[in-house]
């Protein structure tokens, strides 16, 4: 983990330094949950979203930098705060099925590269992490989390629209009460934000 950290606090101090353009600001939205890991999965939530089948599980706030090294390339970092809803199901002793609900909290980094099309529409992807602040969740778990993410976005002058897929690269599996869980842990971000 302190690797990881160590190479996002490399790449930020980097931006400064090659940048023709760093722009900052704040962004947030709605969190929702998803069933399943997969771009699949993402496209059908995506348009359960909009038709109004899935209610969102949570929310998320936090502060964007955007550092634009040429017209159409840039990496953006993203640091927020994330809370939504689980149900996670499993088995117990009896191998009767068992459903809880947990809160997760958690930091969330994302780092992604992405290309500007048209000077408004932004298609990115990169690496997402997670430090769980609940711990409940943690204990369950672990602490941290490595994943990736997916999006794209709009930005409107200052005013910057985004859809980003998260995923972690593998299956999240622990135990809690003496219960085995197993939750695939993927979401999908709505955020409306701006830049500076």
């Amino acid at each position: 983990m302190k690797k990881i950290l160590l190479m996002m606090a490399m790449v930020v101090a980097g931006m400064g330094l090659h940048a023709q353009e760093v722009e900052w600001g704040v962004k947030g939205g709605l969190t929702y949950n998803m069933t399943d890991l997969g771009l699949k999965s993402a496209v059908n939530t995506s348009g359960e979203v909009f038709s109004g089948e899935r209610n969102n599980n949570g929310w998320h706030l936090g502060l964007a930098v955007r550092d634009e090294f040429t017209k159409n390339f840039y990496i953006q970092l993203d640091g927020l705060y994330n809370q939504s809803k689980f149900t996670l199901s499993g088995t117990d002793a009896n191998g009767n099925p068992i459903q809880t609900e947990l809160m997760q909290q958690s930091i969330q980094t994302n780092l992604t590269p992405g290309i500007k099309v048209f000077h408004f529409l932004r298609v990115q992807g990169g690496l997402n992490g997670n430090i769980w602040l609940d711990d409940a969740y943690a204990d369950t778990f672990g602490r941290f989390q490595l994943g990736y993410q997916l999006g794209v976005g709009v930005d409107l002058g200052p005013l910057t629209f985004d859809i980003g897929y998260n995923a972690s690269f593998k299956d999240n599996r622990g135990d809690w009460n003496g219960i085995p869980l197993s939750q695939n842990r993927g979401e999908l971000l709505m955020s409306v934000g701006i830049l500076l």
